[in-house]
C-alpha cells in the first residue's frame, strides 16, 4: 500500500500572493516525476513557538513569502513548509523549480521546517510530518530516499540545524513506509 499524502494547507488558505513562475512541462504527478530526483530539508531560522496556532502559521507563511519576494525571488523559495505542530503549508508550486539551494534547484524539492533548528531540535510532530511528506513524494515522484538531504549537504550553512543529524533515521523510516 503506497504512503498516504499528508493534509496540506493550500496557498489560498494561508493567503499567498498570486505569483507566476516558470513551470515544468508536466500535467500529472507521473509526468512530473521525471523532473525531480532529490528532496532537500531546511529550517527557516525564525522564532516560533511549539504551541503555534494555524493562524500564526499562516501569518508566518505570508511573512516568509514577502521576505523571499523582497530578495528578488519569484515566490516563496520552498515547495512545502512544516510548522511546529506538524501542519504542512503549500509553498511554491511543485510544477516549478524552487529557490532553496543555489545552483541545484532544478529537480530538487524543498521542504522547510519552521524554527531555529540550530538552537532547538525540530518537534516530534515536525519530524513525523517530514517523514510522511518525504515518503509520499518519494513514492509519487520516484525519488530515492537516499536523495533526501539537508541544505548543508550542498552549501556551507548551518541549515537544517539539528534536523541534519536525524536524516539517517528519517531516510530509514521513509524506506520502511515505501515497502
Amino acid at each position: 500500500m503506497p504512503p498516504t499524502k499528508p493534509p496540506i494547507i493550500t496557498r489560498e488558505q494561508w493567503g499567498a500572493r498570486q505569483i507566476q513562475v516558470t513551470l515544468y512541462p508536466a500535467r500529472t504527478l507521473a509526468e512530473l516525476a521525471s523532473h525531480y530526483d532529490a528532496i532537500t530539508l531546511h529550517h527557516d531560522d525564525g522564532q516560533v513557538s511549539s504551541g503555534m496556532t494555524q493562524a500564526q502559521g499562516e501569518q508566518r507563511m505570508r511573512a516568509m513569502q514577502i521576505g523571499h519576494l523582497a530578495q528578488g525571488w519569484a515566490d516563496l523559495g520552498y515547495h512545502y513548509v512544516i510548522d511546529p505542530a506538524g501542519r504542512t503549508y503549500a509553498g511554491r508550486t511543485l510544477w516549478g523549480p524552487g529557490a532553496h539551494v543555489a545552483g541545484t534547484n532544478r529537480g530538487n524539492l524543498g521542504i522547510c521546517l519552521m524554527g531555529r533548528l540550530h538552537v532547538h531540535p525540530p518537534t516530534k510532530q515536525q519530524v513525523e510530518t517530514a517523514v510522511a511528506l518525504c515518503a509520499w513524494f518519494c513514492h509519487s515522484l520516484t525519488i530515492s530516499p537516499d536523495q533526501i538531504r539537508g541544505h548543508c549537504d550542498y552549501l556551507p550553512t548551518i541549515c537544517p540545524g539539528q534536523l541534519h543529524g536525524q536524516l539517517p533515521v528519517l531516510r530509514a523510516r521513509v524506506r520502511k513506509l515505501l515497502k
